[in-house]
């Protein structure tokens, strides 16, 4: 008959000082978990610092993630608004850190956003937009985007153009779209394969072609918002694209785009 080994697991123990506030915490958490000290802070230990290798990769991700996103907006606080976005940064870079084992978590900057010096500020937009005409960028204050509904499906790209008209209104909307033909020729095809909507003589707001126009690759042209604007918070900003200014100074000009 085989004999069965009994492995006997080893118990330490040890005194520690917590401060009021964090006594305070454990001792909710111990309550609600109906555990008594020492199974929660073993508890925490075998949750945190020896979890699998592929949800520590997973957490530790995300904590990136998050810090990227506040270099995003650190970009544009203000000095108040820095210290705080700097206290979360270092919370996430923190707990990483615990789930690391206590190595320090290094990362880059998100290298997928580029930014484009322009006049008063910069443009922020993601790095595999195509740009129509960066060498106006110094002489321009506004900036927009041409995208496309159905994008995917077409397999096309966005577009970023530099203008003095802050209104999508205003574009020139035909230069636009030559100049995303001249930058990317299978722009002309997009252009005929729009579906523009028939209204419906009989039915006033309706459409003849609702399923055709909406399965097109419809062309639109867009304003991308000013960080500072208060139009929506910076983290809403569609694609992370956004204006940031560095001068409110403002002359007119009388060329469009």
């Amino acid at each position: 008959m085989a004999r069965k080994r009994i492995l006997a697991l080893s118990s330490y123990k040890f005194s520690m000082d917590l401060s009021g506030e964090n006594k305070d915490a454990v001792d909710e958490a111990t309550e609600n978990f109906r555990m008594k000290y020492g199974p929660f802070i073993n508890m925490l230990i075998q949750r945190f610092m020896r979890m699998p290798d592929r949800m520590k990769k997973a957490f530790i991700d995300f904590c990136i993630s998050q810090c990227q996103e506040i270099d995003r907006q650190l970009e544009v606080a203000g000095d108040f608004e820095k210290k705080n976005l700097e206290k979360e940064k270092e919370h996430y870079l923190e707990i990483a850190r615990i789930i690391n084992g206590g190595i320090d978590i290094s990362y880059e900057a998100d290298s997928n956003m580029k930014k484009i010096a322009m006049k008063d500020g910069y443009l922020i937009i993601p790095k595999e937009w195509i740009v129509l005409n960066e060498n106006d960028a110094k002489y321009c204050r506004y900036a927009g985007v041409v995208e496309c509904r159905n994008s995917a499906k077409y397999g096309i790209p966005h577009f970023v153009f530099f203008t003095h008209a802050e209104y999508g209104r205003d574009y020139d909307t035909d230069l636009i779209n030559e100049m995303c033909c001249d930058a990317w020729p299978k722009f002309k095809d997009i252009m005929a394969q729009q579906v523009e909507p028939i209204k419906d003589p009989e039915k006033p707001g309706e459409y003849l072609n609702v399923q055709e126009h909406l399965a097109s690759p419809y062309i639109g042209h867009f304003s991308i918002d000013e960080a500072d604007s208060g139009l929506r918070d910076i983290e809403d900003m569609p694609y992370g694209a956004m204006i940031v200014r560095t001068s409110t100074e403002n002359t007119e000009d009388d060329e469009e785009y």
